[in-house]
């Protein structure tokens, strides 16, 4: 899977599934000028996964993929029953999205077959976050990917000196 098979796949869960009204990719930006204007809430924000080959092997090369998102809504400054109650519903569309992920990964063929484990993702409340002072539920899980890495020719302008 690469970034952009990624990035694809999870844009359309997020534009599938009802009561999630939009989808992007964060990125420091937000983090330090504040989150970005004209987001249709409730809202997926992801994060690109990251890469661990710490579990790989002389003979087998094991690329750990853990990604993350984040279910984001805006409920009234102040009112806790409208934190709690839109906080019970970004957590009820994440926990959605994780149960199409495993159903996903059950699929012969489909980019996450064998691939995703639920027992793998955990997730935990945030915010309030930005100006806006938004809450949610941020998901996190892992990708297990068997990943050669083997050197083609082609791809190196030494090759024929080095191994030679």
């Amino acid at each position: 899977m690469t970034h952009l098979e990624y990035i694809n796949y999870m844009q359309s869960l997020a534009d599938n599934l009802n009561g999630l009204n939009d989808f992007f990719r964060i990125d420091l930006t937000e983090i330090r000028q504040g989150f970005r204007s004209g987001v249709q809430m409730p809202c997926m924000a992801l994060e690109s996964y990251e890469g661990d080959f710490s579990q790989s092997s002389i003979q087998q090369s094991v690329n750990i993929r853990t990604w993350a998102f984040t279910i984001f809504d805006n409920p009234a400054n102040r009112d806790f029953n409208d934190q709690n109650q839109k906080l019970s519903g970004v957590e009820q569309l994440g926990l959605k999205i994780l149960a199409r992920m495993r159903k996903d990964s059950l699929t012969p063929g489909h980019i996450l077959h064998n691939l995703f484990y639920v027992e793998d993702c955990r997730y935990s409340k945030v915010g309030p976050l930005f100006t806006e002072k938004l809450y949610g539920y941020r998901f996190v899980g892992q990708f297990l990917m068997h990943q050669p890495l083997t050197v083609n020719p082609e791809d190196w302008q030494d090759i024929d000196t080095v191994c030679s």
